[in-house]
């Protein structure tokens, strides 16, 4: 029983922060909002999102729950989900070797007004409708949630999927106080190279954690 809450535990923080490595529209707002001396209300936002991802990760677990895969799915499914991981670190490569200029991304320009106007609770709401705008968060999250089903690594009852989507909640949380310290600290180096470089970094390592996972999946 303790293992089972540890394994939920652990895997709901790590998967929260690989899913909130790859820079978005909240990672832009919370740096930026950093940068300008304001990361209380970058933290505001950033809870709005992950808030929003312990509510779908549970309607989605939920959803799933009533539905028993076969060895065969399983397989399919967790090759899917560390495709995924995967696919999250290689697309922060190509867009290191591309030299994405993030300051031309038009819809930054949108997110202005919100950046401008975010404090306190509006922070808040601004990350939830930021969050909920996504137009692949549905296609994503059931995908995640069908690899955390068919991980093995939470059982599907309502108190370990509760617990598992709040803490996947607080992984994404963590990543947002982890990257708005690293603003604050380097604030003069937080440039958009500096980003381009660090996600590069990042990653990397994604991809190399799905290549463990992949490798621990096949051999087993």
């Amino acid at each position: 029983m303790f293992l089972s809450l540890l394994m939920t535990v652990i895997f709901g923080i790590l998967l929260g922060i690989i899913i909130c490595i790859p820079i978005g529209p909240i990672n832009l707002i919370t740096i930026k909002l950093t940068t300008k001396n304001r990361r209380s209300d970058a933290l505001f936002l950033a809870l709005g999102g992950s808030v929003m991802d312990i509510v779908y990760f549970l309607v989605f677990l939920l959803g799933l729950s009533f539905v028993q895969f076969s060895l065969k799915t399983t397989m399919v499914f967790k090759l899917l989900g560390i495709s995924f991981i995967f696919l999250l670190g290689l697309i922060e490569v190509i867009k290191y070797f591309k030299i994405v200029k993030l300051s031309n991304d038009d819809s930054k320009k949108d997110l202005e007004a919100v950046e401008s106007k975010a404090s306190g609770f509006l922070s808040f709401i601004s990350g939830v409708v930021i969050y909920t705008s996504n137009p692949t968060l549905v296609a994503s999250m059931s995908g995640l949630a069908a690899f955390v089903k068919s991980s093995g690594f939470v059982p599907m009852t309502l108190p370990f999927m509760i617990l598992f989507s709040f803490f996947a909640g607080v992984g994404t949380f963590l990543w947002f106080v982890f990257l708005t310290g690293l603003v604050v600290r380097y604030k003069n180096k937080f440039n958009d190279q500096f980003m381009l470089k660090l996600n590069l970094a990042f990653g990397v390592l994604i991809m190399i954690v799905a290549i463990v996972m992949a490798t621990k999946l096949i051999l087993a």
